[in-house]
């Protein structure tokens, strides 16, 4: 695994690594280099996949995992995705069933209940791929949001700097989201 390798080195205790499980099967390997380049604390492995997830926490107790929720709608097509959602809501039981630490949801699904149960739950959140800039705003001052990811990072630390500089909500500067970009603006 070169690409990644250098990835992972490349961010090794500076940044919080986020690797996506997305087929099941490697996830001993995969997991086995994340530990050694960025330690068990160092990343979240995240999948949609709950027995990938459950695998994880068998094999590597001290890796944080988290269910993700919004399945994209040309992986699932149009007259399934109905359907779809309604089974992702609510997600306790999948997440208790892979023992999952946190939750990574699109973020139509976080504001419809998943959010709030979740904070119930005591799991950390990831809402993604937020780059509206009202919803940037709501979620970046939203204590139940741990992680906003976004196309857009530079303008969501821009708009979190500017609700912290008018006093947005009073105990949001302590817990607000911090912005996780895809690529660079």
């Amino acid at each position: 695994m070169p690409v990644a390798d250098e990835v992972m080195a490349l961010v090794a205790g500076k940044l919080l690594g986020h690797l996506d499980l997305e087929e099941a099967g490697y996830e001993r390997e995969l997991i086995d280099r994340a530990v050694a380049l960025l330690g068990v604390d160092g990343f979240v492995a995240t999948s949609l996949e709950d027995r990938s997830l459950a695998a994880v926490t068998r094999a590597f107790p001290g890796v944080r995992t988290a269910l993700s929720l919004g399945r994209d709608r040309r992986e699932v097509g149009p007259a399934r995705l109905p359907g779809t959602r309604l089974s992702e809501l609510p997600p306790m039981r999948w997440v208790r069933a892979c023992g999952a630490h946190g939750v990574v949801v699109h973020h139509r699904l976080a504001r419809a209940t998943v959010l709030r149960e979740a904070a119930r739950n005591g799991l950390f959140t990831l809402v993604w791929t937020v780059n509206d800039d009202a919803l940037m705003r709501a979620f970046l001052t939203d204590d139940r949001v741990d992680v906003l990811v976004t196309d857009r990072p530079r303008h969501a630390v821009d708009l979190r700097g500017r609700s912290r500089d008018t006093g947005e909500p009073p105990d949001a500067p302590e817990r607000s989201a911090r912005p996780f970009g895809h690529s660079a603006p």
